[in-house]
């Protein structure tokens, strides 16, 4: 007999609810010998007790690996995890091993499994570093016990997660430094964006992560416990976990001021670009201007020759150039910078007096 325990990733400590539409995928281990389509589906069985319960019944109609594997729930917990037993011998012995490995059950179908409760709302593939926890021993599955040993695997898990996510932005926030004096601004708020989106997916599975860190089960796998208080036999291995919850708490502290600092680096950036467009926009306005009245002023001169006319339009595009080159080094001046901000006070002036007024 094999035992199974899966967590469903959740942000409250409540009663799961299921969609119990049948699921259907694909796996492929890089080899043409194992290739499986798989389907699952969600039932109810009755168990010794007269107790209902729900099981999933997993499936596959491949030629070169044919199985049918039910997986009963014997626990459910109210923060997400679930306990089930299945019998090893319904899946062929050449197979077994790999079966019940990260590869198959533990990685990708405990990933389909999980879509009967959970919507991965992150990246999928970070999300792959969640393993399910399997053994053929009961009593290491009692997901009600403090400690247990599902509870920690998989704050493990996340740690290892964790550590990933900040290796991944930290390789590509280093790309970004490099960038910064030679790439355009384009291409700088794509990099900011690709990041930030790394960040946000990171915080986002650390929300799931805080209902196993913050669980009254959870007595070790904190980062402030009182190492003096525990058990001497205890100490060592505890001390570890503290360690891990460390890593934890400084991976999201690390990636929560990479995001603060980039997104004012993005900020920044738009709003340079915004202005460069804005002046750009005035400057072909001021050409306009004075090409049209350049030009209505040659209509004045319609009996001249056509050299004349060539003459006048080279020179008024000459003298348009040299008017809208002065302006542009006028915009991005200082002085320009130091009226504009004496303007916008004069102009906010009096509704600072409005706001004084109204509070008296």
């Amino acid at each position: 007999m094999k035992y199974i325990t899966v967590w469903y990733p959740t942000i409250f400590h409540k009663e799961l609810t299921p969609d119990k539409s049948p699921k259907e995928f694909r796996i492929d281990d890089g080899s043409e010998e194992h290739r499986y389509v798989c389907k699952l589906e969600y039932g109810e069985y009755v168990n010794a007790e007269n107790i209902k319960k729900h099981c999933i019944k997993i499936t596959s109609e491949t030629s070169e690996f044919p199985f049918s594997l039910t997986l009963y729930n014997l626990h459910v917990s109210r923060n997400g995890f679930a306990t089930y037993y299945c019998d090893e011998n319904d899946i062929p012995e050449v197979h077994r091993d790999l079966f019940f490995s990260e590869y198959l059950l533990l990685g990708p179908i405990y990933h389909k499994i999980k879509e009967f409760y959970h919507r991965h709302e992150a990246d999928p593939d970070k999300d792959s570093a969640l393993i399910a926890f399997c053994s053929e021993d009961e009593t290491e599955h009692k997901i009600d016990d403090f400690d247990n040993k599902p509870l920690i695997r998989f704050l493990e898990n996340f740690e290892t997660m964790f550590r990933d996510y900040v290796q991944n932005i930290s390789d590509r926030n280093s790309e970004l430094e490099k960038k910064f004096n030679v790439d355009n601004a384009k291409s700088l708020i794509a990099s900011i964006y690709k990041i930030n989106k790394l960040c946000e997916n990171a915080l986002i599975e650390y929300t799931f992560c805080k209902t196993l860190l913050t669980s009254i089960y959870n007595q070790s796998f904190i980062h402030d416990n009182n190492v003096q208080l525990l058990k001497e036999e205890d100490k060592e291995l505890k001390i570890e976990y503290r360690r891990k919850a460390l890593n934890i708490r400084n991976a999201i502290r690390y990636i929560e001021s990479i995001k603060y600092k980039n997104q004012n680096r993005h900020n920044i950036l738009v709003s340079d670009r915004g202005e460069q467009q804005q002046r750009i926009g005035y400057l072909l306005a001021v050409w306009g201007i004075l090409y049209a009245i350049i030009f209505v002023y040659r209509n004045d001169l319609q009996d001249s020759n056509w050299l004349n006319f060539r003459y006048w339009f080279i020179t008024s595009l000459l003298f348009i150039s040299i008017i809208c080159f002065i302006i542009l080094i006028l915009i991005n001046s200082n002085f320009f910078k130091k009226v504009k901000s004496k303007l916008n006070s004069v102009i906010n002036f009096p509704k600072r007096i409005k706001i004084k007024k109204s509070r008296d």
